[in-house]
């Protein structure tokens, strides 16, 4: 075979049956050439004449759904704190500000300015965690209600996860990254064990020595390394402190 050298360099032919195949070559991507059709002659010689016949031979490639993938760098380790509001994104880093997001690459949208088959995103959660998060078309992943996320009494502080890239066209090509969300400690407040909205109320009769104990009230943190102290406070009907 012969031609422009751009032309068949993707190509090679089996000299005894004229089978023409491709060489693994990057270039036979749909998404990465602007012109996806090949065109150079075949030829063929008679070993006794050796007279050259050739027959033109154009060959078009084809777009297919490739389905989507994760990057390398794709971020596995996810930070979110205890207690927060609907809507929270997790994040890289504990206590970091950069939102974490776990985007799979579709080759199928390269060079659009609009990609109409982007990959559609299910994020799976080993045990019960699906209740608490959510996933967006970005894959950012945020709490799904507020204050839903209980450091104390979520099993080793974290989940694992896993998020599944399906293509939007061909749904049997997907792609999916384990990741683990680590949920971080802030400091509860105390709750009081009585919850009458009116308070503890407690009788003394009058005439009591000094140090007389009236009453006791009960109250409890979350955090285990916390040290309670009471204290009291002047105290003004209607009010909410």
């Amino acid at each position: 075979s012969y031609g422009d050298e751009d032309q068949i360099k993707n190509f090679y032919i089996d000299e005894a049956t004229g089978e023409i195949h491709i060489i693994n070559n990057p270039d036979i991507d749909y998404e990465n050439n602007e012109k996806n059709v090949f065109s150079f002659y075949a030829v063929v010689t008679d070993k006794v004449i050796k007279t050259p016949v050739k027959v033109p031979v154009t060959i078009t490639v084809t777009d297919e759904p490739e389905g989507p993938k994760f990057p390398d760098d794709t971020p596995t380790e996810l930070y979110v704190d205890e207690n927060t509001l609907k809507g929270t994104k997790s994040t890289t880093e504990a206590e970091g500000k950069t939102v974490a997001k776990i985007a799979a690459v579709d080759d199928d949208c390269k060079n659009q300015s609009a990609c109409t088959d982007a990959p559609a995103y299910t994020l799976k959660i080993l045990g019960d965690a699906e209740n608490y998060f959510t996933i967006d078309e970005n894959g950012i992943i945020s709490v799904i209600a507020d204050s839903v996320l209980n450091y104390e009494e979520i099993v080793n502080h974290r989940f694992e996860a896993r998020v599944v890239a399906t293509d939007a066209v061909k749904e049997t090509l997907k792609d999916s990254v384990d990741i683990t969300i680590f949920i971080g400690d802030v400091n509860d407040a105390p709750v009081y064990d009585n919850t009458d909205p009116d308070g503890y109320k407690f009788d003394v009769d009058e005439n009591k020595d000094a140090g007389e104990i009236v009453g006791v009230v009960f109250a409890s943190d979350e955090d285990t390394w916390s040290d309670l102290t009471f204290t009291l406070s002047d105290y003004v009907k209607g009010s909410k402190e």
